[in-house]
């Protein structure tokens, strides 16, 4: 099965059963289709994936989100009108919630049955570990293991964006400024010698 991040591109070529994946946190993926027979899951046309576990797939339709159950198809209503974008997060989505406010994404993390839990900041799910990461006061960097918050780094400044893999926290900081925290919680500010707008980390703690 894929894991929960977001797929950036995918390549293979006709002839051929294996295909790449090119992920969110930098890293590839190969598989051979020959070796597995998928399971189908029939999404409405138009729908964004926004991500999945066991039981269920969760898409966002225009500003509305469902929990599409993996088993039956049945689709379940877990927010409408609220949302403009979704994320992969453990035990269910993160909807990004419309309309934007300048220098800040609200967000809430919605479970299979709709309840939403408000988080104050970026957020990002890091599918190594389970875990979600997000900011709060815009400067702490926190960590969320089932529904217990740990402050893995206290940013010198407002984190604009996030970027996390296997424990290692990329942040891109308002200064124009980065910051890498490794899987110990030691924070360091990155001089890249220009204006850092997004970053993306990857599993061995190399910035890009």
């Amino acid at each position: 099965a894929l894991d929960p991040l977001a797929i950036r591109s995918i390549a293979s070529q006709p002839a051929s059963t294996v295909f790449a994946v090119g992920m969110s946190d930098g890293s590839f993926r190969w598989w051979d289709a020959a070796q597995f027979m998928p399971a189908v899951v029939a999404l409405p046309r138009g729908t964004i994936a926004c991500g999945f576990d066991e039981a269920t797939v969760y898409v966002l339709d225009g500003t509305d989100g469902f929990a599409v159950a993996r088993e039956d198809g049945v689709a379940r209503a877990i927010g409408s009108g609220m949302y403009r974008d979704c994320r992969a997060a453990p035990g269910g989505m993160l909807g990004i919630h419309m309309p934007e406010v300048p220098g800040m994404t609200p967000m809430d993390l919605v479970d299979a049955a709709g309840k939403a839990s408000p988080l104050p900041g970026n957020a990002i799910a890091d599918a190594a570990r389970g875990t979600l990461v997000f900011t709060a006061d815009g400067k702490a960097i926190v960590e969320q293991v089932s529904g217990q918050r740990t402050t893995r780094a206290t940013a010198p400044a407002t984190a604009t964006f996030l970027s996390v893999a296997n424990g290692w926290i990329a942040a891109a900081l308002e200064d124009k400024r980065a910051l890498r925290v490794d899987p110990r919680g030691r924070a360091e500010l990155i001089a890249v010698g220009a204006p850092v707008d997004a970053v993306t980390m990857t599993s061995s703690g190399v910035i890009w």
